[in-house]
């Protein structure tokens, strides 16, 4: 049977944000259902390739197209592009309590097709929107994501040459071999323009990355050199396990299966390997640093 066609349009995709949330939720837990496009003009590469795992994204509507039912997820309204698609149902997602929006911003209701129905995400949306413009809608409450994950990883990393980006493509290519549900969350410079690959997502950086390492299974360096690997030593100080690979303070610190697990330079790895990163987790991780105030203060005297 062919799939029913659904059209998303968005204005504007916020690089983070409540709408945002609801449309990645909504494409992951359907995507595979209907035949569905989510139409945005203003959308990043980044979230625009995230998305596109799930269904298809469009960013320059240059000809019209046909759905059974679209739905506008935003309040703005892309009049260009929405004159250019053909549907034969159409909703208007309601996000926001229009009353209380009102004191912030001076928004002007207009409806776009006299046939629209509308669905709010909280009974306080749909009163707001009566309330405030006479609509009614069907309460519908937003999709929590539900997805468990296998694993966890994290980098904050340059991602020049040496930092081993070929090498994290090669160990989501595992993943996915072996069926590991696994999220990659990539924090840092990118001056060689990598993109995000499979579930490995590129983010820009963030100062002071230990304090969120403790949401992950383990944070990941899998560089070709490294002479004192901070992120490696923060997350232990963390108890945080890694995974890297055998640059010299790596070889001396890590003991697999203890603090973390070392993999090699041509990442040949098996399936057995694979599988004891994701189910012998390390616990107890740890590190202390010693001496190395005592070693400044002496050349500072």
């Amino acid at each position: 049977m062919e799939k029913k066609k659904i059209v998303l349009l968005q204005h504007y995709y916020n690089d983070i944000g409540g709408v945002e949330t609801f449309l990645l939720n909504f494409c992951k837990r359907f995507g595979d259902e209907y035949d569905m496009t989510l139409v945005c003009r203003d959308i990043s590469l980044e979230n625009a390739i995230m998305l596109s795992k799930y269904v298809n994204v469009i960013i320059e509507l240059t000809s019209p197209i046909e759905c059974d039912i679209c739905i506008i997820t935003s309040v703005l309204v892309d009049d260009e592009y929405f004159q250019q698609i053909r549907y034969k149902k159409i909703y208007q997602m309601i996000h926001s309590d229009w009353t209380a929006m009102k004191k912030f911003w001076d928004w002007q209701f207009r409806e776009h097709d006299p046939n629209t129905k509308y669905i709010a995400v909280s009974e306080i949306a749909r009163e707001s929107f009566i309330r405030e413009y006479n609509r009614d809608s069907v309460v519908i409450p937003n999709i929590l994501d539900t997805e468990k994950y296998d694993i966890k990883l994290v980098s904050f990393t340059r991602l020049t040459e040496e930092k081993g980006y070929e090498r994290m493509k090669k160990l989501c290519d595992f993943f996915k071999k072996y069926e590991i549900k696994y999220i990659w969350d990539v924090f840092g410079t990118n001056p060689l323009g990598y993109v995000s690959y499979g579930n490995m997502v590129l983010h820009n950086p963030i100062r002071e990355g230990q304090r969120v390492m403790g949401g992950y299974d383990y944070v990941v360096q899998l560089s070709d050199t490294d002479s004192f690997c901070f992120t490696m030593y923060e997350a232990l100080q963390n108890h945080v396990p890694v995974l890297v690979t055998p640059f010299p303070n790596a070889t001396i610190d890590i003991k697999d299966g203890k603090n973390g697990y070392i993999l090699p330079f041509d990442m040949k790895l098996t399936e057995k390997d694979i599988k004891k990163i994701v189910n012998n987790i390390p616990k107890n991780v740890d590190y202390e640093q010693k001496g190395v105030d005592e070693l400044w203060k002496k050349i500072l005297k």
